[in-house]
């Protein structure tokens, strides 16, 4: 167990997410809407120090095609201090890019991580993709 992990509780991942998406699924997806206006990563089951530097990339790269990249958390059951500095790293890199970085659906242990590192305050989090789109 993690100090991160200890620190947050100690919790199992839910049963529903281990049965949707498997440790071995662990990376990110792209989905590109056709509209251009913005760009979103789909983190699966975990963000570990293994999946971080993949996802700083993908955010870069999202950052230079759209003003607005999504990070969607909403199937990520895991998260470490590695995966928390991915996401400062993107978000620096949208800010560089002249994007801007918005985070959705934590839950759970992610939320609490989010919560308890100050993260949720300094990065731009949502409930949904339709919220972060409306700024909300």
């Amino acid at each position: 167990m993690s100090y991160l992990h200890s620190r947050l509780g100690g919790h199992e991942e839910p049963e529903r997410v281990r049965d949707v998406q498997p440790r071995t699924a662990a990376r990110t997806t792209r989905e590109e809407p056709a509209d251009g206006g913005f760009r979103k990563i789909r983190c699966r089951a975990e963000v570990t120090g293994l999946h971080a530097v993949n996802l700083v990339a993908d955010i870069t790269d999202a950052a230079a095609l759209a003003p607005i990249v999504i990070v969607d958390l909403s199937l990520t059951a895991r998260i470490d201090a590695v995966g928390l500095g991915a996401l400062v790293s993107g978000a620096r890199a949208c800010r560089d890019a002249g994007s801007e970085l918005r985070i959705v659906g934590a839950n759970g242990m992610v939320a609490q991580a989010l919560r308890f590192t100050g993260l949720s305050r300094a990065l731009s989090t949502h409930a949904t993709v339709e919220d972060a789109l409306r700024g909300r």
